[in-house]
């Protein structure tokens, strides 16, 4: 009994030291499995190549298809029913390849980028950016066609030469953000916000990020083919077909920087073909990804931090209580998930592993 006391006492001491000192800012990479909340229910929608979830409208997930369909955006549900069609008035779809919500012009608005910067071959001297409100959408409304007429038209070129980009980010004071596909190293430019309507919109280079895309011998898949920046603007995600990465950012770093720091690698599903989209939820804490195809699954990701040992999404004394659990135990599978050093069995090493997590979620 007082071995035990000595011990929890000395995690205290610990935690009251150390426990300031998490570099991510309470963040973790660490993720649950897949979770399949649908199939994408409407045959026009073969080419998925983004994706956003909603922060107006829960339940709602907007896509859009790869060029040379209609120039419009679908809003769907989790579990893949349509709920309606929404064309873009006076614009083209050439080769629509991500899309984002964000602010804009109006304050308190969310505002839907579409991407239509796809340029398989480096020949276009300009590319677009739609800027939307974003609608109004009951998800139990049934499928409808609308025309969204105040359409924004957001020109941007590149400061040397022509680029192919499949990323389109929203950071949270509206600046916008591509990543460039084939070009190794990734290649992340930036539009400040506000961005001109009237002239081309020059990008800046703001960041260089070395990469390993995991991709069988093509080189047309290797590259950046989506991305997100969280709601709150502490997560920033790129993928790739079989690839996908994150980066926490905290409060008071720009985008660039972060991205000049580590990056964790995230899971994909491994069902997907040609995987293009990824989006965070509102909150932050989940992600969802899509494939390009006829009637593809719609998979969603949640976070959680390796020392959330009991699952209920916070790191408290109900974990340390895991550890001690299984305290001295050697030649354990996980050990119930106390092993967090995996080394086979649980001791200090395990509880100095667990200490950066405390009170995070």
């Amino acid at each position: 009994m007082s071995f035990c006391l000595r011990y929890i006492g000395l995690v205290y001491g610990m935690i009251l030291f150390f426990g300031v000192q998490n570099p991510v800012s309470g963040q973790s990479c660490s993720v649950q499995s897949p979770i399949l909340t649908g199939w994408v229910q409407y045959d026009e929608l073969d080419e998925i190549s983004g994706l956003a979830i909603s922060r107006k409208n829960p339940g709602v997930i907007w896509v859009h298809n790869d060029k040379g369909g209609r120039a419009c955006v679908y809003a769907i549900r989790p579990d893949g029913r349509l709920l309606g069609i929404y064309e873009l008035y006076d614009v083209n779809d050439r080769d629509y390849e991500d899309i984002a919500i964000g602010p804009g012009p109006a304050n308190g608005v969310d505002y839907l980028y579409v991407g239509n910067i796809g340029d398989n071959d480096e020949e276009y001297a300009t590319l677009d950016i739609y800027r939307v409100a974003e609608p109004t959408v009951d998800p139990n409304q049934p499928p409808q066609e609308y025309l969204l007429t105040e359409v924004d038209r957001i020109k941007v070129d590149f400061p040397e030469g022509s680029r192919d980009c499949e990323a389109l980010m929203v950071d949270t004071n509206g600046d916008l953000y591509l990543a460039t596909k084939l070009r190794q190293p990734t290649e992340i430019y930036r539009s400040p916000y506000p961005q001109s309507t009237e002239r081309k919109n020059t990008l800046q280079l703001v960041a260089l990020v070395d990469l390993t895309w995991q991709v069988p011998d093509n080189e047309n898949f290797r590259g950046a083919t989506g991305g997100d920046i969280s709601a709150s603007g502490g997560k920033i995600a790129l993928r790739g077909s079989w690839t996908a990465y994150l980066w926490q950012r905290n409060e008071g770093q720009t985008v660039a920087e972060a991205m000049a720091g580590p990056a964790c690698e995230i899971p994909l599903p491994p069902y997907e073909n040609q995987g293009e989209a990824i989006g965070f939820d509102p909150t932050g804490q989940e992600y969802f990804t899509l494939s390009e195809g006829w009637g593809q699954p719609i998979y969603h990701f949640r976070f959680s931090a390796r020392a959330d040992l009991t699952g209920d999404g916070w790191v408290d004394l109900e974990d340390l209580a895991v550890i001690s659990s299984q305290w001295l135990r050697s030649q354990c599978f996980a050990c119930n998930g106390a092993d967090l050093t995996g080394d086979g069995s649980v001791s200090l090493s395990d509880v100095i592993d667990w200490i950066p997590d405390w009170m995070t979620e």
